[in-house]
């Protein structure tokens, strides 16, 4: 258990840099 509580914060991060991603793709188009 203690070992998920850290990869927890890191997932987070790489979805929100993807939402991020998808949402500058679709300003620009």
């Amino acid at each position: 258990m203690s070992t998920t509580i850290p990869l927890l914060p890191g997932f987070s991060r790489v979805r929100r840099l993807k939402f991020l991603v998808l949402k500058r793709a679709f300003k620009c188009y």
